[in-house]
């Protein structure tokens, strides 16, 4: 994929989309700090590989925005999945207290959808942000089942939902507007999201502890 900003090859051709992974790095450590205001026993062990999975979306995409190979892209995706997939489980698990059974159906379906978009959708829709539709669709569900079963964070899970979808906006205008900001948008979409998965762990991480 191209962006705007990158105009050479060069190891800092896109310095701002480079530079702004630098926010997650910074989510993930005050995350950690968070963990550690409480007691070990009262956060669960998988809480911390979500919180150093936020940090390794950073470092992904800080390598695919440097590097632009085809490795630094599978080191800017994979985390980015991980994640999604991590924490569908975890919050299904832990907050909405699903048995293991409808956890494995909602993952499969996960699954599914993912490959049904990479299969059946244009890659390069919305700038390939189409790819986020089922991460979209995963999160409406957790916060209407959130909603649903009266549970406290709802509201939290809706506004994430809208800065989702702002930050995705952001992602797919990139390649349009390069002619009025040459330095396009995309970073945008680093800044909102690292902002989103603060208050999706900050959400998770309290509900978490008392589920």
């Amino acid at each position: 994929m191209e962006y705007c900003e990158r105009l050479g090859n060069g190891f800092w051709a896109e310095p701002i989309n480079a530079l702004t992974n630098v926010a997650f790095v910074i989510v993930a450590l005050l995350l950690w700090r968070i963990l550690h205001q409480h007691k070990r026993s009262s956060v669960p062990f998988d809480i911390y590989s979500l919180v150093l999975l936020v940090a390794s979306v950073g470092l992904g995409s800080f390598l695919w925005h440097t590097y632009a190979e085809p490795w630094a892209e599978l080191a800017d995706k994979l985390p980015i999945f991980a994640f999604m997939f991590l924490y569908l489980l975890i919050y299904m698990a832990r907050v909405l207290s699903l048995s293991w059974y409808w956890v494995l159906v909602c993952l499969t379906l996960f699954l599914f959808l993912n490959v049904a978009v990479k299969l059946w959708l244009p890659v390069g829709l919305f700038n390939g942000s189409i790819m986020y539709l089922p991460a979209m669709l995963a999160l409406l569900a957790l916060t209407l089942a959130t909603y649903w079963q009266r549970l406290p964070g709802a509201m939290i899970m809706f506004a994430v939902i809208g800065l989702f979808c702002v930050s995705v906006i952001f992602r797919s205008l990139d390649q349009v507007l390069c002619d009025s900001i040459p330095q396009g948008t995309h970073f945008a979409w680093h800044l909102l999201n690292a902002v989103m998965l603060y208050w999706l762990m900050r959400h998770l991480i309290g509900s978490a502890r008392s589920a």
